[in-house]
């Protein structure tokens, strides 16, 4: 993915004048959590409106209708801003770490690895534990 793939959604959702709001229940009044949803799908032909499945295996998608209003439905935008201007890096202590599995990794790949970004400041070592 490149760097323009990745895309902030709060202008579809915040404000009163936003197409869509987070709802917290399915069209049948079921609960819903998006951190419950093992399967998710959008359909062009349905805007706002979120398929999902809670297991790999259900057969049937369960659906939220995310409009804002059923009556007057309000038009999605066709572009979105990128989320981010610059990449993420990778803390100083991972970026060593994955240069030490080198030896365990083709050479053709070696460059990739090489020019991972890494962040410039002292403390962003977030995620050492991985």
């Amino acid at each position: 993915m490149q760097l323009d793939d990745f895309k902030t959604f709060e202008a579809l959702y915040s404000g009163t004048e936003s197409p869509l709001i987070p709802k917290k229940q399915t069209v049948d009044k079921e609960s819903f959590l998006v951190s419950s949803g093992v399967w998710l799908e959008v359909r062009k032909q349905d805007p706002g409106i979120l398929y999902y499945k809670t297991d790999i295996f259900q057969e049937d998608y369960k659906m939220v209708n995310m409009n804002r209003s059923s009556i007057k439905p309000i038009g999605l935008p066709l572009e979105l801003c990128s989320s981010r201007q610059t990449p993420n890096g990778l803390s100083k202590k991972k970026h060593d770490h994955l240069l030490m599995l080198l030896q365990w990794i083709p050479e053709a790949f070696h460059d990739f690895y090489k020019n991972v970004p890494v962040l410039g400041q002292q403390g962003d070592d977030d995620d050492d534990d991985d």
